[in-house]
């Protein structure tokens, strides 16, 4: 604290406390303000984590490029960003969600692909199906 008193022209005993109340919040409020951010409230976690599921399902982004991407993203959009180990979290959880999506996914296309759609007798892609 008597780096950041200094650093403010204040006296250290002026800060005393200061981590120990919740004055924090009240500056993270002005800040917030003063500047134009907003919370990370739902909306903005529930978009960031489908555009993260999305990239996940697609892609094979390193976790560490994905934080990164998730971290300009909320920048950009002027949200205050959370805890990193909440963001760390929502990276990991997402693709391991996607990951366990992929398997299931694919066998469910080819199943559907392999299905014959119609009546007795049903072409698709070349191959005749005999339904009964």
């Amino acid at each position: 604290m008597d780096y950041v008193a200094e650093q403010l022209g204040l006296q250290a005993g002026d800060l005393a406390g200061y981590g120990a109340m919740e004055h924090h919040w009240d500056h993270q409020e002005q800040i917030r303000t003063a500047y134009g951010y907003t919370k990370c409230e739902f909306d903005q976690w529930f978009a960031l984590a489908r555009w993260m599921y999305q990239r996940s399902w697609i892609g094979s982004e390193r976790p560490t490029l994905l934080f990164d991407l998730a971290t300009k993203r909320l920048v950009d959009k002027k949200v205050v960003l959370p805890g990193v180990t909440v963001l760390e979290r929502l990276v990991s959880g997402t693709r391991e969600r996607a990951e366990k999506r992929l398997p299931h996914g694919t066998a469910r296309r080819i199943r559907r692909r392999d299905t014959p759609v119609g009546g007795a007798g049903c072409q698709r892609r070349g191959v005749t199906y005999a339904t009964s």
